[in-house]
């Protein structure tokens, strides 16, 4: 890794050293990632911090040594600083979609809000609500709630067991598995009547067909859903 080109970058990496511990080579790689998330995401692979990984803003970091909740620790305050830094460069430039911003973003009860972090993993979508302690898991189309009682989550990971290979959450604590954590109801959505239902439903259909036509949707994801909403007439 060479040293950045632009001064202020050397400057404010030579603090980060001072700050975080990590090295010039390992900080310099990951403002890199970090600036081409837009300040929101990072994917890195770099052996000073524990190979291949993942950082979205919000609280959740995968890495290749999940079990190390320290380093894990240390590459999330470190990133945190560098979000700033590229956010105040660029304000406006977000490339972790927010909770409104995408139908994928939204799949979860409108009640829990937007959550502090959410994406995807193998055959599952997740949000986590940590004010709420609800973590929200979609598998094709079912959605679970989870208790994620006084547990922190920051970070997921995969964990290999029985020959197969697991999604688990990782907590300060440790590993957190779908199983060590109790479901809850998921709400029902309120059934609308009338022709206000109606027109709701042909709002919906006429904004997925935006998406679809910009490569949002795939063509299975929006006929599925078009076919549930046209039920609904």
């Amino acid at each position: 890794m060479t040293e950045p080109d632009n001064p202020v970058d050397h400057d404010v990496v030579t603090a980060w050293q001072a700050d975080h511990a990590f090295s010039y080579a390992a900080i310099a790689h990951l403002l890199e990632a970090v600036r081409a998330g837009a300040g929101d995401m990072a994917m890195f692979d770099h052996a000073e911090l524990g190979g291949p990984g993942q950082w979205m803003r919000g609280g959740l970091i995968l890495t290749g040594r999940p079990d190390d909740t320290i380093l894990t620790h240390r590459i999330d305050a470190l990133c945190q600083a560098i979000s700033e830094h590229v956010r105040a460069e660029s304000p406006t430039a977000q490339a972790w979609p927010s909770a409104d911003s995408t139908p994928q973003a939204r799949w979860w009860p409108d009640e829990l809000g937007s959550p502090d972090a959410a994406g995807a993993s193998d055959e599952l979508a997740y949000a986590y609500f940590r004010a709420r302690s609800r973590l929200a898991v979609r598998r094709g189309g079912d959605v679970t709630l989870f208790d994620t009682g006084a547990a922190e989550i920051i970070g997921v990971a995969q964990s290999r067991s029985d020959g197969q290979t697991h999604t688990v959450f990782t907590t300060p604590e440790g590993e957190l598995t779908l199983d060590d954590m109790a479901r809850v109801a998921t709400p029902e959505p309120e059934a609308g009547t009338g022709e206000g239902a109606a027109a709701g439903i042909l709002d919906t259909l006429e904004r997925l067909g935006e998406l679809h036509a910009q490569g949002v949707l795939t063509d299975a994801e929006f006929t599925a859903k078009k076919r549930e909403l046209l039920d609904r007439l």
